[in-house]
């Protein structure tokens, strides 16, 4: 999924310097470092939620929600002198429209559940676009 997520912000997203997966995140606080060249997103996974499970007879069924994060890092100005709150608020939307609504691997259809700032360091700022896709675990115990 967080390939599939990738590439489509990569694709949708003009203003993007770069689309990145999670170990490049991961490296980037690691080493306590930004990115230079900004605006950058970083896809990682937020992880399962699942409702109450529902056995009849035989069958396992339970719904569950992958969460996805798209994080983007921004800097306080670009070259340009452009306000980096104006960009950030153009970005952030069109990376909402890139992946909400949208269906993924024939699984369920993304929903947008929230944006915000997440972190504010040496002149950049980061933010968190959060999305869940539904999808249900169906089977037979052994």
């Amino acid at each position: 999924m967080i390939d599939a997520v990738t590439s489509r912000v990569a694709d949708l997203v003009p203003d993007l310097r770069s689309v990145e997966r999670m170990a490049a995140f991961a490296a980037l606080l690691r080493d306590g470092q930004l990115p230079q060249q900004t605006p950058a997103a970083y896809v990682i996974t937020q992880g399962l939620t699942a409702s109450r499970p529902n056995a009849i007879g035989d069958l396992y069924q339970q719904t569950v929600k992958d969460g996805i994060s798209v994080c983007v890092v921004f800097r306080d100005i670009d070259p340009a002198g452009a306000d980096a709150a104006d960009r950030a608020d153009v970005t952030i939307r069109q990376i909402i429209e890139a992946v909400a609504g949208w269906s993924a691997n024939n699984v369920g259809t993304f929903e947008f559940t929230r944006a915000r700032l997440a972190a504010q360091q040496d002149g950049a700022f980061v933010y968190q676009i959060d999305f869940v896709i539904t999808d249900q675990l169906r089977f037979t115990p052994a």
